[in-house]
This record gives structure tokens, C-alpha cells and sequence, in this order.
């Protein structure tokens, strides 16, 4: 099961590592990649995360959480 995540306020590499690293820490979570350019982080999952976990986590570091497309 993957998610697509939409944050705004990522602008460089030491950006995407931060959410990537944050992400990370989530139980259920297995994989994360981060792409700069289009603001999206790609969440592999073994169960199911709510959409609040993420909007938390993400928010927790200082960048919003736009949209979450699964």
C-alpha cells in the first residue's frame, strides 16, 4: 500500500531528508522517497496510517501537509 503526500515548504536536500527521516519514524511506514521539485513524498506502508499521522508528523518539523492521494 503506498500514499502520496503533498508538502509545502520543502526547498532544498537537507529539507527532503528531514521529512524523510521524520516519516520514517511512523509505525507502519517501510519506505519513503522525497522529491524536492514536485513538493511529494512517496510512503510505502505495511498497514494502514491515518491521514492525521502524517498531517501531525509532518507539521511537528514546520512544513503543511497539502494533500494526501492514496
Amino acid at each position: 500500500m503506498k500514499k502520496e503526500l503533498h508538502i509545502e515548504g520543502m526547498t532544498c536536500k537537507h529539507c527532503s531528508m528531514k521529512v524523510e527521516n521524520k516519516l520514517l519514524e511512523i509505525c507502519g511506514v517501510s519506505s519513503v522517497e522525497v522529491n524536492v521539485d514536485s513538493k511529494t513524498a512517496i510512503v510505502q506502508l505495511n498497514h494502514e496510517v491515518s491521514d492525521l499521522t502524517f498531517e501531525e508528523s509532518i507539521g511537528s518539523i514546520g512544513y503543511t501537509l497539502l494533500e494526501i492521494k492514496k
